[in-house]
């Protein structure tokens, strides 16, 4: 049922994705009516929005909320793009997300356009928000803070290929407890010609297709899924 039936007055019946969650308790479905377009505009030219929206927006009440993952704590072991925008997407709702580079740096460090003071914009833009420690897990003295980030941390985030690291890989494990969820992420799977290769800002532009309907226009649809 992640496809149904609306039936909008100046449409007809039509396909409409479906909300995308099921709950057992609290049920969610798509009773409201379809609006015409145009259909309020006059009223709100004339009414504006009503009370109700501007007290909803307020600007004590947005700064008095506190943000969904305030207390959460996120270790960020990924480079590049995908594994960073996992990361500052925790980072953008309250998560306290500490990002350990290697002593090199992340290779999208070295990624254009750069800003006046030479530092890669792309970098920047995924890694906002977050705390930023440069260490190397064949170092002791690195390695115990690593071990002790883990042990206190509620979400880790790594790429495949990093966790097949001997150093890396026993920290991880001697690191691990009860309420860690971990996210080792692979790029184009574990095994095959492009195991272990780094993820692209290709990935992101397939991704951003995903919620399509595959097929043809003239039959029903296949699956919702990506085009990738």
């Amino acid at each position: 049922e992640y496809l149904v039936t609306v039936e909008p007055d100046h449409t007809g019946p039509m396909l409409s994705g479906r909300l995308p969650w099921l709950f057992s308790k609290t049920p969610a479905s798509m009773a409201r009516p379809t609006p015409e377009p145009g259909a309020d505009t006059a009223s709100v030219l004339e009414h504006g929005f009503g009370e109700e929206r501007e007290a909803n927006s307020s600007n004590k009440a947005a700064a008095d909320a506190c943000l969904p993952l305030d207390g959460l704590k996120v270790v960020d072991l990924t480079q590049g793009y995908a594994g960073p925008s996992i990361g500052l997407l925790l980072a953008e709702v309250g998560a306290a997300v500490t990002k350990i580079e290697p002593k090199a740096g992340d290779w999208s460090r070295d990624l254009a356009p750069h800003s006046a003071d030479g530092a890669s914009e792309v970098f920047i833009a995924l890694n906002r928000n977050k705390t930023i420690q440069s260490l190397d897990p064949d170092q002791a003295d690195d390695a115990r803070v690593i071990k002790s980030l883990i042990a206190d941390a509620d979400i880790l985030l790594i790429e495949w290929e990093k966790s097949q690291n001997s150093a890396l890989s026993h920290l991880i494990k001697s690191s691990q407890h009860e309420r860690l969820i971990t996210l080792n992420l692979s790029y184009f799977g574990e095994k095959g010609p492009l195991a272990g290769r780094a993820g692209s800002e290709l990935i992101i532009q397939a991704m951003t297709g995903y919620v399509k309907a595959l097929g043809t226009p003239e039959h029903k649809p296949i699956r919702v899924g990506a085009d990738i």
